[in-house]
């Protein structure tokens, strides 16, 4: 098979668990899905609402770096678009926050001046807005657990076939969700099946949010 690279990126506030819990998740679902997989993580701002990121490079070969192109960018706030459209490589595709695509207030090196003229949305990338905090009340009932909508319409974006079904390992068509599912299941197994089908419900609506 030939060799494949995706590079993705997920980006928001301090605070909504985008280090330790959406990131993290979406790579160890494309790496049970069959892929090799290398997370680079930012040092996360220490102030809650600070600006965080952490980025994935999918491979269907090993790998040991990302790449500075990307081709899917997650944000789950208005500042990520500014600060990273830039690094979506042409025909890229960016899946923003719909309930949160306010322009916030920005200080120090991000002046507003910069932001203003960074603010114009490229015409070269897809932009796809999706209800990740809408998604994450009415199904889960908290707007915290909007990073799992972000993730379930990640997974549904990423349409690279699996190494898996290349090599036999796979009789039919590898399943994402049901694979992100399992992931959700590892990782809050122990703060109870409430939490667990929570963030599993909230996973599969933000799935099921891109229409493909």
């Amino acid at each position: 098979m030939p060799t494949t690279f995706y590079n993705w990126k997920i980006g928001g506030e301090a605070g909504y668990g985008i280090m330790n819990t959406a990131g993290p998740i979406f790579a160890k679902t494309l790496l049970r899905g069959g892929f090799f997989v290398f997370i680079y993580s930012e040092y996360p701002s220490l102030i809650r609402g600070g600006h965080n990121t952490m980025q994935a490079a999918v491979s269907s070969k090993p790998i040991n770096a990302v790449y500075s192109q990307l081709d899917q960018l997650v944000a789950l706030n208005w500042h990520t678009v500014v600060m990273h459209q830039d690094e979506v490589k042409k025909g890229g595709v960016v899946i923003y926050d719909a309930d949160n695509s306010r322009m916030p207030p920005l200080t120090g090196t991000h002046t507003v001046k910069k932001a203003k003229n960074k603010v114009k949305l490229r015409q070269d990338i897809k932009f796809i807005p999706v209800n990740f905090t809408k998604i994450a009340e009415e199904t889960g009932g908290d707007k915290i657990m909007k990073n799992m909508a972000a993730v379930g319409a990640a997974l549904r974006q990423f349409k690279v076939q699996s190494p898996l079904q290349f090599g036999g390992q796979a009789k039919s068509k590898v399943d994402l969700l049901e694979i992100g599912r399992e992931v959700i299941e590892d990782v809050f197994e122990s703060k109870g099946q409430g939490i667990v089908k929570a963030n599993q419900r909230v996973l599969e609506a933000g799935y099921n949010s891109i229409r493909n």
